[in-house]
């Protein structure tokens, strides 16, 4: 509220509304403490990997995974678990394009680590399992469709394969409106 307010007078005494700005006589409030909260290991791990199995996967991978995360907090994940790993903060500031040599950096993220799980984890590598064998496009379409007409097919094989259509049989077809 206060930034807003000085921001407001300030205008304010620059266009001659008024004359003084008092909110230059008052303390701003204390910046909160930074609390990022990124995904677990297991989560990021499940997004990883769903991400490997779409080359244009995009922020909604999360999502379709019901896991409550952002990109911007997998940011959050890699900056901790790389100085859980006991990369040297200047690289990890370098990383996430801080400048101020670390200083960011450790503000943001060495307040909530303690000591021992820096030393007792080890590299982001290896807590992230390998890739695994990318799928064909037309294996992926029938395990995972996401386009309406690959949703439409997937549905149409699954009535095929289960009776629901017999060989010979008419393709449906919507009703008109």
């Amino acid at each position: 509220m206060h930034f807003i307010l000085s921001g407001a007078y300030k205008g304010a005494v620059r266009w001659k509304w008024v004359m003084v700005n008092p909110l230059r006589q008052a303390e701003p409030p204390a910046a909160p403490m930074p609390n990022p909260h990124p995904p677990s290991a297991a989560e990021a791990a499940r997004i990883v990997n769903e991400a490997w199995k779409d080359p244009d996967w995009g922020a909604l991978m999360a999502e379709r995974l019901a896991i409550e995360t952002t990109l911007h907090k997998l940011r959050h994940y890699s900056a901790t678990e790389l100085i859980s790993a006991g990369v040297d903060v200047r690289t990890v500031a370098g990383r996430l394009g801080h400048s101020g040599g670390g200083t960011t950096t450790l503000r943001t993220y060495t307040a909530w680590m303690s000591e021992a799980d820096q030393r007792a984890a080890s590299g982001i590598a290896t807590r992230m399992p390998s890739r695994p064998a990318p799928l064909k496009a037309v294996e992926r379409a029938k395990c995972d469709p996401q386009s309406p007409y690959a949703k439409i097919a997937a549905e149409l094989r699954l009535r095929i394969l289960s009776g629901v259509f017999a060989d010979g049989d008419l393709a449906p077809y919507p009703a008109p409106p």
